[in-house]
């Protein structure tokens, strides 16, 4: 691994170090049961299936697919991530469910070992995305599927200016793909879509900003804040769609779930 991917693995850990305390906090767009629901059900899950989940964080959607599966692996490189995971696990008795950490980039994995292989908002912070995928094709079995679940950017024209302000409160966050993008991901690793949908989630701001290791610095947080109330004004648009709601600045973003097999 190049020492620019193992910083970029670094910085991810330390952010997620920190963000650790909101996943699976209830009410967040990362543990909304509805929004679960949703992408469990688009998964083609049976139960006699081995599934592997990467990039899993606390196995929010790992733990999700137990009930409907035999046995889930949730992969993740943040320790802690990991370690709530397995408290949390062991709380509800979830017993066919394991944890291990690892990097996307190179499965700890033999070939052909799972049957679907999952990835949920994760895609936005890798560093060659290729390589990412072809990692999960390669721990799939023929005839399986590999399924991303991440968010994009709904305005092609808004990519660069709407990932700027994401990683202004995240830098370990790369890039949002466009629907296309991701899209031609699956074309081009030869996995046959199945499925392909989308919706919008609305994010309220102050929770989402406070997330993000920047949440101290309130130059960044008004910068962000302006850009949002001007476009709310009629000024240049920002990709995030602003909007008020109680009093409070929320915005849209936009998710795609893509299940392809693997032929």
């Amino acid at each position: 691994m190049s020492d620019k991917r193992e910083d970029h693995n670094e910085l991810i850990a330390k952010e997620f170090s920190k963000q650790v305390n909101y996943f699976d906090q209830p009410g967040t767009n990362l543990c909304r049961e509805d929004i679960m629901d949703w992408i469990v059900d688009r998964l083609p899950l049976h139960p006699e299936m081995v599934v592997l989940d990467v990039a899993s964080g606390t196995g929010i959607l790992a733990r999700g697919m137990t009930r409907f599966v035999k046995h889930v692996t949730a992969l993740d490189y943040t320790q802690e991530m990991l370690d709530k995971g397995k408290s949390i696990a062991a709380r509800d008795q979830i017993t066919n469910i394991e944890f291990i950490q690892g990097d996307a980039e190179k499965l700890p994995f033999a070939a052909d070992s799972f049957r679907l292989v999952t990835c949920r908002y994760a895609f936005h912070h890798f560093e060659e995305y290729s390589l990412k995928m072809n990692e999960m094709m390669r721990v799939c079995q023929e005839n399986g599927w590999v399924a991303v679940c991440d968010i994009v950017t709904e305005n092609p024209e808004m990519y660069e200016k709407y990932n700027h302000f994401e990683r202004l409160r995240d830098p370990s966050h790369t890039y949002c793909l466009t629907h296309e993008k991701l899209q031609n991901l699956f074309i081009d690793s030869g996995l046959l879509i199945v499925r392909n949908e989308s919706r919008d989630l609305s994010v309220e701001f102050e929770t989402w900003y406070n997330m993000g290791s920047m949440s101290d610095n309130l130059e960044v947080k008004n910068t962000i804040i302006n850009a949002l109330e001007n476009e709310l004004k009629g000024g240049e648009k920002t990709g995030m769609r602003p909007y008020m709601k109680d009093g409070k600045l929320h915005f849209l973003q936009a998710i795609n779930i893509i299940v392809g097999k693997k032929h």
